[in-house]
């Protein structure tokens, strides 16, 4: 528990640190790659403050989605995920954003994250996520598919 917390107060002061001195360039391009980064760093930030579980992280995650449905759906295929990989009630201890595709003729993006999630007392499971975002009106949304293509046992 610690280790996360001080984790996020190291990531928040160099944050802060970099972009108050200038080395941290704000994204050039509406719609841009570093700009989904950024986008997806901060969705994960609060995943890894709130559980998935936590009726709450709804208000913190609303500014990622369109609309409830969206938000809905990408909670609810989150959960899904993480008790098929044996770890549904477990916070997520780290992410780490990896690939990103944008393509700007669609204004559609994919990002590729690695989330780390506590599993037994010493030992952790690794979750790759898929997640497609689109670009409206200038700000990248996720935009996760609908729950009927979501497989039941």
């Amino acid at each position: 528990m610690y280790r996360y917390l001080l984790t996020i107060l190291v990531s928040l002061v160099l944050t802060a640190a970099l972009t108050a001195t200038g080395a941290m360039a704000a994204p050039e391009t509406e719609g841009s790659p570093a700009e989904l980064a950024a986008r997806t760093q901060s969705l994960y930030e609060v995943l890894l403050r709130k559980n998935v579980r936590h009726y709450r992280v709804r208000e913190d995650l609303a500014p990622f989605f369109r609309n409830q449905e969206d938000l809905s759906n990408f909670i609810i295929r989150l959960a899904r995920e993480l008790k098929d990989e044996g770890v549904g009630g477990n916070p997520i201890e780290a992410f780490e954003v990896g690939n990103i595709e944008v393509v700007e003729a669609t204004g559609y993006g994919e990002t590729e994250t690695k989330l780390t999630v506590d599993w037994l007392l010493f030992f952790n499971r690794s979750l790759e996520r898929h997640d497609r975002w689109q670009l409206v009106d200038g700000r990248w949304y996720v935009d996760p598919p609908p729950l009927k293509n979501l497989d039941y046992p």
